[in-house]
Formats: structure tokens, C-alpha cells, sequence
């Protein structure tokens, strides 16, 4: 496919969400957001850099699932006090991931860092 890129600066960095869209950093420091034929943009962010983007990447979202596992609610009050206390560390087990179309980062070539939720 070939990407329109009228109006804006050559291709610079490349990111493919799992869901079919693209985003494109361009040498003019602007975003764009594509999807299924490339050809034109879904929308764009014109110049959110002075610089040529170098990269670009989809993020995870993702919440802590504070509700209690359903055998937690069978244990007594003493078992429950006697339980060893959750390590501050986030266990993947027990987060429930968003999609990525909700957040991406860009660096331009300064190496500032951009971080949008869509």
C-alpha cells in the first residue's frame, strides 16, 4: 500500500496496532492515524513537533482488578488476618488489559517524549 502523505513530510517511523491502524511519525513533526487502505488518513496531528519523528508505538492500558477472587469470600475472618499481605509489584494475573486505540507515545529526533489518549 501507499501511504498519502500529501501536505506532510516523508514517513519516518512506523506503528501497527493488532487491530488494523497505523500510526505514522513524519519528518515534519506531524502524527498521522491510518486504517484498513492506508491511503488516507484517519486523522492527523500537523506539527506536534519541531523535529522528525523517530519513533512511534501503541501502548497497553490497564487497571488493577481490586474485586476480591470469589474464594476470598468463603476463608474465615482468622485465615483472613492471617494471610501474607500482596507485594506492591503489579502481577499480571490480575490485570485486565484495554485496547491499544486509547494511548500512543512518539519520540522526535530532539528525544522529547509525547504521550497522547485518544
Amino acid at each position: 500500500m501507499r501511504l498519502d502523505t500529501s501536505g506532510l513530510g516523508s514517513p519516518s517511523s512506523l506503528s501497527m496496532s493488532d487491530r488494523g491502524y497505523l500510526l505514522v511519525g513524519f519528518t515534519c513533526g506531524s502524527i498521522g492515524m491510518y486504517h484498513s487502505s492506508y491511503t488516507a488518513p484517519l486523522t492527523v496531528w500537523y506539527h506536534t513537533s519541531r523535529y522528525p519523528i523517530t519513533q512511534i508505538k501503541w501502548c497497553y492500558l490497564y487497571f488493577q482488578d481490586d474485586a476480591p477472587p470469589a474464594s476470598a469470600a468463603n476463608v474465615s475472618p482468622d485465615k483472613k488476618a492471617k494471610a501474607p499481605a500482596k507485594s506492591e509489584t503489579l502481577e499480571l494475573s490480575n490485570v485486565k488489559f484495554a485496547t491499544r486505540l486509547c494511548e500512543f507515545f512518539a519520540i522526535d529526533q530532539s528525544e522529547d517524549f509525547m504521550i497522547w489518549n485518544l
